[in-house]
């Protein structure tokens, strides 16, 4: 609201209008009032004071990446996390460019990368797999990276990724039956659920496993983890699971997808779903977040979040997909999947 209480109507005067309100709150500095400080000698020096690589590196740990640029104008996450670049292979002189101006920037600051620790990776089939340097020196290429505690390969399969998660579970489950000899229903959900359980789920939505062998795979982790129950150990695994009252991974996947899709189409999560999703309004009877079908030519896009959701969420009832909160979604989709939850469905 402008001083003569008319409303502003563009940018510009909302503008004006809030930097004439912080200029009558903060008082400028007169530069004419600025103390003269005088040289001083120091007879004593600050031989204590040391500054090494492992110092730097532990503060640099400590920075909040959500924070903005400082005066040297680099960004927190920069200097934090490991730095990624990518690009396609039609602008592979655009992608050895930004690799210049990186180490030139790095060197510029005095934070030189280590290129042998660097790594290029290549996705696709047809790929020509570009040689790109840093500092005139090749880097190294390989097949698989890990980025957030997922490994990922060239060919987006995430074999090796299931196969470490699943000896990491199975290990566990192997020291959880070393330590308790004593192990009853409730005390195995406790340690099964926090110790055990989110090795084989965490950041499933992007590593979904779709080939039978790393799903039976990974079920196998929590069959194994059940039968370590006296009581119930003579039951078969589906009945092992209603009576601990777990739903099964598959179905967890399954449920943890349609979690995500709602998240996202709701706007709960700060992405836009037209990236992801084209909602379709139609008359027939459901609800009205339908989502479109478009045709996949590949078996690796039908498999993508974006398109192995639909089906499900279509069919979710008006009750479900009208939840005003995640955990009210998730008490709406237990209440309508009760059926299913301990089956094994793809």
């Amino acid at each position: 609201m402008k001083p003569n209480g008319n409303l502003t109507t563009s940018d510009k005067e909302k503008a004006t209008v809030l930097n004439d309100f912080f200029t009558s709150v903060f008082t400028a500095e007169n530069p004419n009032n600025i103390p003269n400080i005088e040289e001083r000698n120091f007879e004593s020096s600050l031989d204590h004071f040391v500054i090494n690589q492992d110092t730097v590196e532990k503060y640099l740990l400590l920075l909040n990446g959500s924070k903005s640029m400082g005066p040297d104008n680099i960004h927190p996450l920069i200097v934090k996390n490991d730095t990624k670049i990518y690009a396609p292979t039609s602008k592979s002189d655009v992608l050895q460019n930004d690799l210049d101006a990186l180490y030139d920037w790095s060197k510029l600051w005095d934070m030189k990368f280590n290129v042998n620790k660097c790594k290029q990776i290549h996705y696709g089939r047809n790929n020509p797999e570009n040689v790109y340097t840093m500092n005139n020196i090749d880097i190294i290429k390989d097949e698989q990276e890990k980025d957030l505690g997922i490994i990922f390969q060239n060919d987006l399969k995430f074999s090796q990724h299931i196969s470490s998660k699943i000896n990491k579970a199975n290990s566990i489950l192997g020291l959880i039956n070393r330590t308790f000899i004593f192990k009853d229903q409730y005390t195995f959900l406790r340690l099964y659920v926090a110790l055990v359980r989110p090795h084989v789920e965490y950041g499933n939505t992007i590593w979904y496993p779709h080939l039978k062998k790393d799903i039976n795979a990974v079920e196998k982790v929590q069959m194994r983890a059940t039968k370590l129950i006296p009581d119930i150990r003579h039951l078969s695994y589906e009945e092992r699971l209603k009576v601990l009252k777990l739903p099964s991974l598959t179905h967890r996947r399954r449920r943890g997808d349609m979690i995500q899709a709602f998240k996202i189409l709701k706007g709960i999560e700060d992405i836009s779903y037209e990236r992801f999703f084209t909602v379709i309004s139609t008359n027939t009877r459901g609800h009205n977040w339908k989502l479109a079908k478009p045709r996949c030519n590949t078996s690796f896009r039908l498999r993508h979040f974006s398109q192995r959701i639909i089906n499900d969420w279509n069919n979710l009832p008006v009750e479900v997909i009208s939840s005003k909160t995640v955990e009210a979604f998730k008490i709406s989709i237990d209440r309508h999947w009760e059926s299913v939850m301990y089956q094994l469905r793809n």
